[in-house]
């Protein structure tokens, strides 16, 4: 264990907190304190954790007071509740007063923004937000692949499967699309965005994905910070779905004509993710293919059991970091501050992660006959 003091986590018993708790609980970085409005719930989280120093305790999210109270001699509090986008900085303002860093599994721009007024984050703490998968992950993988290139470089990625949402993060899914936090079809060229630069990929077979799927390109304003910071000349991400019913519900998002409440379509589309995976064994892949001059293509394979343990897995990676003092004070994206290779090496030994993998393709075998699992 690292320290006396608490890691607490809130929303500890939802889908990504469990499994946060769980791989926290894994590497030891306890005493752990979890909690969310029903006691009972989060005790049956500790008591399922054999081994662990691990308490339960009740905290409402939306109350200063009880927020107060839960952070209270810890030194770093683990947001995982949600959804994000109505939770805003609240959590976050109760662990910076009570003297610990801070990590929001979510908690993107807008709460960059109101971390960032005057006096709310003291020179001496950490807030990383965007600790989940996408964001978070996806700037992790993108920069740790970059980093290997000579010079400019261009990078096309596949990242999606077949999973569950839940309620929460469907409705941070839905707010993060209408929010203007990216473009779909738009991709990175040349130093700038171009909008409708790339189409939709229907019903193709993608390398590394079991069976056909729909890619829709999609540039978030996470992947243009990191573009704009490093050499890649050209950056096309593909997000993949596994079924329709997502893609039909998505269809009918608040703002694209359909149902205007967020909450009535953040139902239909953890419903339409259910549909799509009744009976079928989830899974969760990022595919990345980086290509610089005459060097040999060089691909990243990541391979887990399923999206919301993957998610609970980057948050407890970023706590790892923070505990073990890789990351300096101040406000920031876990993505774009964590060390990308250190990372990956952890990754791998993630209970979520089936695999990690670099491979690396040398020009004069480019043009030959695929392989299974080449791209």
């Amino acid at each position: 264990m690292i320290g006396d003091r608490a890691v607490a986590v809130i929303g500890a018993y939802g889908g990504v907190g469990t499994a946060a708790v769980r791989q926290l609980g894994e590497w030891e970085l306890g005493p752990l304190r979890v909690g969310g409005h029903d006691l009972g719930r989060a005790r049956a989280l500790a008591d399922g954790l054999p081994g662990v120093d691990c308490e339960a305790v009740a905290v409402d999210a939306n109350d200063p007071a009880s927020l107060v109270a839960f952070c209270e001699g810890c030194r770093l509090v683990v947001n995982c509740a949600g959804p994000s986008f109505r939770i805003g900085d609240g959590i976050a303002v109760a662990a910076l007063a009570a003297g610990a860093d801070y990590i929001d599994a979510g908690g993107e721009e807008p709460v960059q923004i109101l971390l960032s007024r005057p006096g709310v984050l003291p020179p001496d703490r950490i807030a990383l937000l965007s600790a989940g998968m996408v964001p978070g992950l996806s700037a992790l993988l993108v920069r740790s692949l970059v980093g290997r290139a000579r010079g400019p470089c261009r990078l096309t990625a596949y990242a999606g499967g077949l999973g569950r949402f839940t309620p929460g993060a469907a409705a941070d899914y839905l707010a993060r699309l209408s929010s203007g936090s990216g473009t779909p079809l738009a991709a990175w060229r040349e130093g700038a965005r171009r909008e409708s630069a790339l189409l939709p990929l229907r019903d193709v077979e993608l390398p590394f994905f079991p069976r056909q799927v729909t890619g829709q390109p999609y540039l978030s304003t996470e992947l243009e910070r990191v573009a704009r910071s490093s050499a890649l000349e050209e950056l096309s991400w593909y997000t993949v779905f596994d079924g329709e019913h997502v893609l039909r519900a998505l269809r009918r998002e608040p703002g694209s004509g359909g149902d205007p409440s967020i909450d009535a379509a953040a139902h239909a589309l953890t419903r339409a993710a259910g549909l799509d995976a009744f009976g079928r064994k989830p899974y969760q892949r990022f595919v990345l293919r980086l290509d610089a001059g005459d060097e040999p293509s060089c691909t990243l394979v990541l391979r887990a059991h399923d999206p919301i343990a993957l998610t609970g897995a980057a948050v407890a990676l970023v706590a790892r970091a923070a505990l073990a003092g890789e990351v300096p004070p101040g406000l920031g994206f876990a993505g774009e501050v964590l060390d990308p290779d250190v990372s990956l090496e952890r990754l791998r030994e993630a209970t979520a992660v089936e695999g990690v993998d670099l491979l690396e393709i040398p020009r004069e075998l480019e043009r030959a006959p695929s392989e299974e699992g080449t791209l």
